[in-house]
């Protein structure tokens, strides 16, 4: 676990150590950056502060040491080469506390390499427009100084599209040499303008004794950049905002700083965008006409979309309840089919069942294949001969005044009168 930890923060060292060179007792450093690049300085020491190629052993005063950025910006900074020697008259003028007989100070720094504008020819007679890649990028006052693009006379022209903005920031590698602000002037010393003509604005640039900071956001699309200091100095600059939105066909745009609204003109469709960074984020849908909207724009009013939904919603409504109406009608039909139905086959099941379980009576005046008698037989109360009863259940029952007798198959009937059954 030791080792393990051993290992990562030696690693942790290594990354923290990348890109800084040491520069030991009688060695040079030499700088260089690719075409079109200039070099900038981010740390320059001066000393014994650590152990390393230059100082393998402790022998004391470990630690001491000077930031001589401001002569590393003096030699470097800016051009796209350059050469240190060490020790040279200017570290030996350092005052290093640990500059003891013996004990050599070596020198550690690092720097980066970064693209700046420069002319297609080497000098220039009009205004230069810069080409910007991306969404930053760097003008030089070195550049200005050798081929005389960016001057007052011949400024560097920025031209973004419409809608985008620019946001500058000065590196002035003089400002660690420069002395303080004990007059209390308002600009130190002018390094350069910054002018919007379309606001008719002139903004100057001017050099302190803070290196690095943001000095002008710019309210329009286009501005010019002149520099007039030889002193060395990098305005770097960043595009922000995103470009006005071109609408599609028949719709409308509306913006409002980083939020913006396309919407189409014959509907209340509507997207809603978002400037993130450089890019807008959302979607935007097609407003074009359909054939039938075309004719009926030409010849006629096109309703609004609310409108649309609104007669649509009433026209579904209607057919909805019609078709609810016609379901139930139906309905209600059919039970009463089925009602009618059930009670026909009831009635026939009824008269089919009695039919089956009449049982014929041989008396006169009846017909022996009718069970209905063809005329009635009455005694003398005017009360019929015979009752018959429909059902066979009702024949084997015994009723009071009725006795059934199997043996000599005879009823006795009202009136003390027997008949036989046959």
């Amino acid at each position: 676990m030791d080792l393990l930890l051993v290992i990562v923060l030696y690693l942790f060292a290594l990354s923290a150590d990348a890109g800084i060179e040491e520069i030991c007792m009688s060695e040079s450093f030499d700088g260089q950056c690719p075409d079109r690049s200039v070099i900038i300085m981010q740390s320059a020491l001066y000393g014994r502060m650590k152990l390393g190629r230059c100082m393998e052993v402790d022998l004391g005063y470990l630690g001491c040491e000077n930031d001589v950025l401001f002569l590393a910006d003096r030699w470097c900074s800016g051009h796209q080469k350059c050469t240190i020697t060490v020790p040279n008259e200017d570290l030996l003028a350092a005052n290093i506390e640990c500059n003891i007989r013996g004990l050599a100070p070596f020198m550690e720094l690092s720097y980066e390499c970064v693209t700046v504008s420069r002319p297609t020819s080497t000098s220039c007679s009009t205004p230069t427009r810069v080409q910007i890649h991306g969404d930053e990028g760097y003008v030089s006052s070195h550049v200005t100084a050798e081929t005389g693009c960016g001057s007052p006379r011949t400024p560097w022209i920025f031209q973004l599209s419409a809608g985008q903005r620019l946001h500058f920031r000065l590196i002035d590698f003089g400002a660690l040499s420069r002395q303080d602000n004990s007059l209390g002037l308002s600009c130190q010393q002018e390094l350069g303008f910054i002018v919007e003509r379309n606001l008719g604005s002139n903004f100057t640039i001017c050099g302190d004794r803070e290196r690095e900071r943001d000095i002008y956001n710019s309210k329009t699309n286009i501005v010019e950049l002149s520099l007039i200091s030889s002193q060395g100095f990098i305005i770097k600059y960043n595009v922000i905002g995103c470009s006005d939105l071109t609408p599609p066909a028949h719709a409308w745009y509306k913006r409002d700083g980083s939020e913006a609204v396309i919407g189409c003109k014959s509907n209340d469709r509507i997207w809603r965008l978002y400037c993130n960074g450089n890019t807008w984020d959302g979607v935007v849908g097609n407003c074009s006409y359909s054939k039938d909207v075309t004719t009926q724009k030409q010849f006629g009013t096109v309703l609004p979309f609310s409108s649309i939904i609104f007669l649509t919603c009433v026209v579904c409504g209607a057919l909805l309840l019609i078709i609810i109406v016609v379901v139930a009608g139906a309905v209600y039909v059919k039970k009463q089919s089925i009602r009618h139905e059930l009670r026909l086959r009831s009635e026939y099941a009824s008269l089919t069942l009695a039919s089956t379980q009449y049982l014929p009576v041989k008396l006169p005046g009846y017909d022996a294949t009718m069970t209905r008698p063809t005329h009635a037989q009455h005694n003398e109360d005017n009360q019929p001969l015979v009752e018959i009863s429909e059902r066979t259940s009702t024949l084997s029952k015994v009723t009071p005044g009725m006795r059934t007798i199997e043996d000599n198959q005879c009823t006795t009937l009202p009136g003390g009168r027997q008949t036989n059954v046959i």
